[in-house]
C-alpha cells in the first residue's frame, strides 16, 4: 500500500529524531541534520531579528512558503468586480471610469496620509482584459491562506452590473479558486453608500423578481467552485432589510432551489447596517461587517490636516480588535469579521472617513481571534467562516491585495492570523540558504533641517517636503529647527521633533544648549533651508553639525529682510551652498557678498507636489470641464498664472496681458489662481476699469488646493514674475503639459529656455506677450511638441526624492546616486511588479530610465501609467526599430545614465525591498564594480520555485556562495566564471557605471556576438575592471518563463557559446586544474541534453 509523501517524510522525521543511532551511518540522515541544524539557525535569526523601524510602514516581500496545511477558520475575503469599464459608468461617472479612477485622484488630506495609494505586484489591473491577474488573485488568495472569494453581485431587477468578471472567474478552468456571491441590493447613488439621494438605477421587487433572481443565480450555484456550506451553497444578502418582505423571498428561494436540482442554500446576510437576527429574514446566519456598527466616534487631534477644507472623520482603527474582541456572543449563527484598515478618501476627498493607527500584527491577532471564536461555537468545520472586508476595496482603503508601500505584509499577517501553531514555525526558503545574520542596519540615521519658520508660504513648505521625506522615504529621524513660529508647527511635529529657535524668544545659551544636546542625540548633520535661516549656521558649526545650505532669494528680497547676515554665514560655514538657479548665484554673489561663493552648486529643487497628468490626452477633458465650471463656450483657450498675487509676482502684468490677448482674440480667457493682495487688487481693478471689454475674460478664483486641475486645462502657464528665483508653480505647470512664457531677467526658470517648454519675452510690455501667444497658437504642432517637451523636462529632471538624495550626498550621507536601466520588450503584464519593486526600495533610487524596445504589447502605457506622478526623475524612451539586442539597449541605457551606480532591471524579473541596501553597500569600496546578491528562481506566472541558485552553482562550488565576499575580479573568474555562468540574472546585479560604460563600449561587438551567453561575457570583462562583492540573500526575484531570452530553447548554438565563454575566461586569468575539470564536467553535462 503507497505511502503519502507527507506521511513519509513525518515518520522519517520521528526516527531520526528519536532514534538516530539507527540511521546515523546513512547519507540520507547526515544531508537530513545538515538542513535541521541550518532551520534552528535560522528560526534563531528570526527570533532575534530586531523589529522594524519605528515610524515605517511594515513591509514585506513575496513568501515563499506554501499554503498552511491546517488552518484555524475558512476565511472569505469580499471581492469589488469593479475595476473593468462598463457603458452605465461611462455614462455616469466619465468614460472609462473604474475603480482605479477614483483611487489614483486621491490626495493626502493630512501629514503622513498614504495617499494616492499605488498598487504593487498586480497594477492597475483591468480584470477583462488581464485573466493572468485573475488567476494570479486566485494563485495569492490560496498561498495566504483564504478559503474563497465572495464577489459583490449587482442586480436590479434582471439588469445585471459587473458580472463579467465573474462570469469568467467561473468559465476558467485554469483557476480552481473558491467563489460565492453577496448579492449588493442597494440603489445606485452619486454617494457611493447606499442611500437614496441621486439615484443612478434602483431596485424594483417583486415575487417575480425573486424567482427570476434565484433561476439566474443557480449558474453560479451548481458551479464546482462554488463555495458550500455544509454542502449547501453560500448565498449571501447585503442588506435584506431593504427586501420588502425578507422572508417570503427567502422562502421563495429556497423552494425553487430544492424544485430545480440545487437542493438546500445556505442563506447569510451581513451586518452592515444593523444587527437583527438572520432568522428575522428567515436566513440562517449573520457575518460582521467591521467597520461598521463597531459603536466607534470619530476623534478630534489624531492628525494635522494639509488643507483648510479639511472635514474628514478620523477614528481609531486599533480600538476596532479591542471592541471585537468585547462584543458578547448572540445566540443565533453570527461568523466573525475583520478589516485590515479603511480610508475612503479615493472616493470622498475632503470629506472622507479614515481609520489611522492601523497595524499589520493587530490584525493578525484579531483574525485570529476569531478564527478561534468561530472554531469553538461551531461544530461544523464548514461553518467556521470569518469574513475579511476587503480583498480589493481599493478607494475604500481596506484591501490586502500587495500595494507599493506595504507588499505583501497584509496577505502575510493574514496567513499569521489563519495558519495553525505548528505551520507557524515554518521558515521561509529564503532563510535557509545562507549563513548570514540578518545584519540590515535597522537603527535610524538622525538630520537637522532648519526652516527659518513654520508660516505657509513656499520655502517653508519646501522644508516640510524635506521633512516628509526624509522621515518616511530614506528613514531618518528628523529633528526640524524652526527660526519663527507659525501655524505649521503641528505638521512638521508629525515627523519627528521640533525644536524653537526663535530670535528674541530664545536666547543665546539655550539655543546653543539645543544644538548641542541635538549633536549629543546623534544629530551631526544638517540641512539650512532659504537664507533667512543662514544666520543659525555659525551655532550649528560651534557644535561641530556639517551643514549646507539652500538659497532661493534673490537680492532684493534679501535686502528687504535684511538677511545679508545669513548670506554670509553660510558662504562661510555651509560646506555647500545650494541655487536654484545661475541667475540667483551669479546676483547674490555680485549684489550681497561683493565676492563669488566659496562652493556653489546650482540644483533646482525638485517637485515636492506632484499632480501632473500622465499624457497630453488628458488636457482636453480638463479644458472642457472647466469651460463648463466657468459658463464659457467650448472653444475657449486658458492662459492661467498661479500664486499671491503681490506685485512680486506681477498680477497687474498679468491683466495687462489678458486685456491685450482678448482684444486679438476672444476665445482667450485668463486665471488667476491664488489670493490677491490689495495693492495689485486695486491695480488689476483700474486696468479692468479703463479696459470693459475684457472683465468676462479674466477670472480671478481665489485660492485653490487644486491647481493641477487648472494646469491642466491650460494651454499657457504665464509667469509674470518682476522677480522669482525658480517658482515651482513652473514646474508644476510643465508637469502638466502647459508650456510657460517669461519675462527675461526675472527668473532662474530662464535656465529652461533652450527647450522650448519655457519661451522668454524681451519685456513686459503686452505686445511682446500677445505676438508670442498669437504664433505658439498658430501652430498647433508646435504647441504640442512643446508641451511634450514641458512633460519630459517635469519628468527627468524634477524627482524631488531624487532631489533629496541629492542633498544628501552633499553631506557624505549613505544616499548613493543609482540610475535604474529597464529593458524591456513585450512585459507589459510583468511591469507592474517590476516598477513595483523599483519605486518602493527602501534605499531610494535617483532615477528610472525605461528603454522600450519598439514591443506591440502596451507596455509604454502600462510604463507611463505606473510612473505617472512618482518623485523619481525618470525618462521614457521608445525605438523607432527594434534593436535586435537587448545588449544594445545595456548600452544605450548606460549612455543615458547620470548615476555613478547602474542597475540593469531586466522588465520580467523584481527585487525585494532591500535589494539595493544590501547591494549598493559594496560600493563604499571605491574597487568594487560589481555587486550581486542571491537570486529566488520565480515562474512566469510568479510563484517562487527555489529560493536561490545553489544547486545551479554546487558542482563549482557548494559553499562559496552561502556567505558574503568581496574578492578581485580575477578570483571571481577563476572561482566561479571559469565554469559557468555564476550570476545567473543581470537583474541581481549592479555596477559601476564608468567601467560598465568602458566594457560595453570596448566589448560591444564580442558581446552582442552571444546570443545567450552576452551577460557571462560582460562579467568576465567587468572583472578586469575591479574587485566584485556579494551577499548570500535573495533579494532579486528571477522570473524564468518560455518567453526569455536565455530559456526560451538550448541547442547546439547555445551550447557552442558556453564553450567559447569558458575558453575566453580561461584566456583572462589562469584556472586550475580542478576548475578546468569542473568546466569540462558542465559542458558534458550539457552536452548530454543536446
Amino acid at each position: 500500500m503507497p505511502v503519502p509523501p507527507g506521511m513519509k517524510n513525518r515518520v522519517a522525521g520521528f526516527v531520526f529524531r528519536r532514534m538516530p543511532f539507527l540511521v546515523s551511518w546513512s547519507a540520507t540522515y547526515r544531508n537530513w541534520k545538515v538542513e535541521e541544524e541550518r532551520l534552528a539557525e535560522a528560526r534563531l535569526r528570526r527570533a532575534m531579528r530586531q523589529p522594524i523601524d519605528a515610524g515605517r510602514p511594515v513591509y514585506r516581500d513575496l513568501s515563499g512558503l506554501p499554503r498552511p496545511a491546517t488552518l484555524l477558520a475558512r476565511a472569505i475575503a469580499f471581492y469589488l468586480p469593479q475595476f473593468h469599464p462598463i457603458p452605465e459608468n461611462d455614462e455616469w461617472w466619465g468614460q472609462g471610469f473604474t475603480e482605479w479612477t477614483n483611487v489614483r485622484r486621491a490626495k493626502p488630506q493630512f501629514e503622513g496620509h498614504d495617499q494616492p495609494i499605488r498598487p504593487g505586484e498586480l497594477g492597475y489591473y483591468d480584470l477583462l482584459q488581464s485573466p493572468h491577474v485573475r488567476r494570479r488573485q486566485a494563485a495569492l488568495a490560496k498561498q495566504y491562506g483564504l478559503e474563497a472569494f465572495c464577489f459583490y453581485f449587482y442586480w436590479f431587477a434582471g439588469k445585471r452590473l459587473l458580472e463579467a468578471p465573474i462570469e469568467a472567474w467561473a468559465a476558467d478552468e485554469d483557476i480552481d479558486f473558491p467563489f460565492c456571491l453577496c448579492w449588493a441590493n442597494e440603489n445606485w447613488s452619486r454617494t457611493w453608500d447606499g442611500r437614496e439621494q441621486e439615484v443612478l438605477i434602483g431596485q424594483q421587487h417583486s415575487p417575480e423578481d425573486d424567482i427570476a433572481f434565484i433561476s439566474y443565480l443557480a449558474r453560479y450555484l451548481r458551479n464546482p467552485k462554488y463555495l458550500r456550506v455544509k454542502g449547501r451553497p453560500l448565498v449571501m444578502v447585503y442588506r435584506p432589510g431593504l427586501l420588502p418582505d425578507a422572508k417570503a423571498t427567502s422562502e421563495r428561494w429556497r423552494a425553487w432551489c430544492r424544485e430545480n436540482g440545487i437542493g438546500e442554500i445556505y442563506l447569510v446576510c451581513t451586518q452592515s447596517f444593523d444587527l437583527s437576527d438572520p432568522a428575522k429574514f428567515g436566513f440562517d446566519a449573520a457575518a460582521e461587517f467591521p467597520p461598521n456598527n463597531m459603536g466607534m466616534a470619530p476623534e478630534e487631534g489624531f492628525v494635522h490636516p494639509v488643507a483648510d477644507d479639511f472635514q474628514c472623520k478620523i477614528y481609531d482603527w486599533s480600538e476596532l480588535p479591542v471592541r471585537a474582541g468585547a462584543l458578547p456572543t448572540p445566540s443565533y449563527k453570527l461568523f466573525r469579521g475583520v478589516t485590515p484598515r479603511w480610508d475612503n478618501t479615493a472616493r470622498r476627498m475632503n470629506r472622507g472617513t479614515m481609520f489611522v493607527n492601523t497595524d499589520p500584527d493587530l490584525y493578525s491577532a484579531w483574525l485570529r481571534s476569531a478564527a478561534f471564536d468561530v472554531g469553538a461555537r461551531f461544530d461544523d468545520p464548514s461553518e467556521r467562516l470569518v469574513f475579511i472586508n476587503s480583498w480589493n476595496e481599493w478607494a475604500e482603503g481596506a484591501h490586502i491585495e500587495p500595494d507599493l508601500t506595504h507588499g505583501y505584509a497584509w496577505l502575510e499577517a493574514t496567513r499569521n492570523g489563519l495558519e495553525s501553531d505548528a505551520d507557524a514555525d515554518r521558515v521561509e526558503p529564503a532563510d535557509l540558504v545562507h549563513d548570514l545574520a540578518d545584519n540590515l542596519p535597522v537603527s535610524r540615521r538622525k538630520i537637522i533641517v532648519v526652516v527659518h519658520d513654520l508660516h505657509r508660504h513656499g520655502a517653508q513648505y519646501l522644508s516640510l517636503s524635506f521633512v516628509s521625506a526624509l522621515h518616511s522615504v530614506f528613514g531618518y529621524d528628523v529633528a526640524t529647527i524652526a527660526c519663527g513660529e507659525g501655524v505649521l508647527a503641528g505638521r512638521f511635529a508629525t515627523y519627528g521633533k521640533l525644536v524653537d529657535a526663535t530670535p528674541g524668544e530664545v536666547g543665546e545659551d539655550d539655543l546653543r544648549e539645543a544644538i548641542s544636546g541635538l549633536f549629543q542625540d546623534g544629530y551631526t548633520k544638517a540641512i539650512v533651508n532659504s537664507s533667512a535661516s543662514g544666520w543659525i549656521s555659525p551655532y550649528l558649526a560651534e557644535a561641530s553639525i556639517i551643514c549646507i545650505g539652500l538659497v532661493h532669494e534673490l537680492p532684493e528680497i534679501i535686502a528687504a529682510m535684511q538677511l545679508e547676515t545669513g548670506i554670509r554665514a553660510l558662504d562661510e560655514h555651509a560646506g555647500t551652498v545650494v541655487f536654484p538657479s545661475r541667475m540667483v548665484e551669479h546676483r547674490t554673489a555680485k549684489e550681497v557678498l561683493g565676492h563669488d561663493w566659496r562652493n556653489p552648486l546650482i540644483s533646482p529643487q525638485g517637485l515636492y507636489k506632484r499632480d501632473g497628468i500622465a499624457s497630453l490626452e488628458e488636457k482636453e477633458p480638463a479644458r472642457l470641464r472647466l469651460c463648463a465650471e466657468l459658463g464659457l463656450p467650448d472653444t475657449v483657450r486658458f492662459v492661467v498664472g498661479v500664486g499671491y498675487g503681490d506685485r512680486r509676482k506681477g498680477v497687474d502684468i498679468f491683466c495687462r496681458w489678458a486685456v491685450a490677448a482678448t482684444r486679438a482674440d476672444a476665445d482667450v480667457h485668463f486665471i488667476w489662481v491664488g489670493g490677491i493682495s490689495e495693492e495689485m487688487d486695486t491695480a488689476c481693478q483700474e486696468i479692468l476699469t479703463d479696459n470693459p471689454d475684457a472683465r468676462g475674460n479674466l477670472h480671478f478664483v481665489g485660492f485653490r488646493n487644486d491647481t493641477g486641475y487648472f494646469y491642466a486645462a491650460a494651454s499657457l502657464f504665464a509667469l509674470t514674475s518682476r522677480e522669482d528665483p525658480f517658482p515651482t508653480t513652473v514646474t508644476e505647470a510643465l508637469d502638466a503639459g502647459a508650456p510657460v512664457f517669461m519675462i527675461s531677467g526675472t527668473s532662474g526658470v530662464e535656465d529652461l529656455s533652450d527647450s522650448g517648454a519655457v519661451t522668454v519675452l524681451p519685456d513686459e510690455a503686452p505686445e511682446s506677450f500677445v505676438n508670442a501667444l498669437d504664433a505658439l497658437f498658430k501652430d498647433p504642432q508646435n504647441l504640442e511638441r512643446v508641451a511634450k517637451e514641458g512633460l519630459n523636462i517635469a519628468r527627468s529632471r524634477f524627482g524631488f526624492r531624487s532631489f533629496v538624495g541629492d542633498m544628501l550626498r552633499l553631506l557624505d550621507e549613505p544616499a548613493p546616486k543609482i540610475s535604474v536601466v529597464v529593458p524591456n520588450y513585450n512585459y507589459a503584464r510583468h511591469l507592474p511588479q517590476r516598477i513595483a519593486s523599483i519605486l518602493s526600495q527602501s534605499l531610494p533610487v535617483w532615477e528610472i530610465i525605461f528603454l522600450d524596445d519598439k514591443s506591440f504589447d502596451d507596455s509604454v502605457a502600462v510604463a507611463k501609467e505606473l510612473l505617472h506622478n512618482c518623485s523619481i526623475r525618470y525618462r521614457i524612451i521608445e525605438n523607432e526599430q527594434n534593436s535586435g539586442s537587448v545588449f544594445a539597449q545595456w548600452q544605450k541605457g548606460v549612455e543615458l545614465a547620470e548615476g555613478d551606480i547602474i542597475w540593469i532591471a531586466e522588465a520580467d524579473d523584481w527585487a525585494g525591498r532591500d535589494f539595493l541596501k544590501t547591494a549598493a553597500l559594496a560600493f563604499r569600496d571605491p574597487e568594487v564594480v560589481v555587486s550581486y546578491t542571491q537570486s529566488n528562481q520565480v515562474s512566469g506566472e510568479g510563484e517562487i520555485l527555489a529560493a536561490s541558485y545553489l544547486d545551479y552553482v554546487a558542482d563549482v562550488d557548494p559553499a562559496r556562495w552561502r556567505k558574503p565576499f568581496v574578492t578581485e575580479g580575477l578570483s571571481e573568474l577563476a572561482n566561479g566564471l571559469s565554469v559557468k555562468n555564476t550570476l545567473p540574472n543581470v537583474s541581481g546585479v549592479l555596477f559601476r557605471r564608468d567601467a560598465l560604460k568602458r566594457v560595453l563600449s570596448a566589448h560591444m561587438e564580442e558581446i552582442r556576438s552571444y546570443r545567450v551567453a552576452g551577460d557571462w561575457c560582460v562579467y568576465a570583462r567587468m572583472a578586469g575592471e575591479g574587485k566584485f562583492a556579494f551577499d548570500p540573500r535573495p533579494m532579486n526575484y528571477h522570473r524564468r518563463h518560455s518567453e526569455s531570452v536565455t530559456i526560451s530553447k538550448f541547442g547546439l548554438a547555445e551550447w557552442e557559446e558556453i564553450r567559447r565563454m569558458q575558453e575566453c575566461v580561461a584566456g583572462l586569468c589562469d584556472v586550475s586544474d580542478d576548475m578546468a575539470k569542473r568546466a569540462e564536467n558542465y559542458l558534458n553535462h550539457l552536452a548530454e541534453r543536446l
